[in-house]
């Protein structure tokens, strides 16, 4: 490289980083005249709270069109979802029906034990074979947290059997 050149590449360094200086200068003023950092923690718990707001408003309105487009009774009005943030066309929310309560359960394995209550240490109160239909009653967890279904037998016994022997309740 020619001294010219080396001269021009001294000159530029000099000029870059004396305007580096005045620049890092110039935001330091400019940063002593503000209190604090310039975003503040309220400011971002304001924004936040006002996002979490207009979310939560927008997932209600979800829920209520998912109820009116299922078809279940109204039980108050909001404003229908739309677009428009100035839209105040009311329509009634529904309430979801409620499906039936299963009324019976059906055995997958054979020799399966209905017991005295939820648990294997339980007492047998009887025994049935797979594809036994039984009638529901209910059901609850076991001290592991494990679920037994309460049942009726044919000839009337009730007890619990556990539901990873049989079918999902219908």
């Amino acid at each position: 490289m020619s001294k010219g050149g080396i001269a021009v590449l001294v000159v530029a360094a000099v000029v870059f980083l004396a305007l580096g200086f005045v620049f890092g200068q110039v935001m330091q003023a400019a940063s002593n005249n503000i209190d604090g950092p310039l975003v503040t923690e309220g400011y971002v718990h304001q924004y936040v709270g006002m996002a979490v707001a207009e979310i939560q408003t927008d997932i209600d309105k979800l829920e209520m069109r998912v109820l009116e487009l299922s078809g279940g009774e109204g039980i108050s009005t909001i404003p229908e979802p739309t677009g428009d943030p100035e839209n105040t066309s009311p329509i009634t929310p529904t309430t979801p029906t409620t499906p039936p309560a299963p009324t019976s359960v059906k055995i997958k394995s054979s020799g399966v034990n209905v017991r005295s209550d939820a648990s294997t240490t339980a007492s047998i109160a009887g025994s049935v074979v797979a594809n036994t239909v039984l009638t529901y009653l209910g059901q609850k967890n076991d001290s592991t947290g494990q679920i037994w279904y309460e049942v009726r037998l044919a000839d009337g016994t009730e007890g619990w059997v556990a539901s990873w022997l049989c079918f999902e309740p219908e």
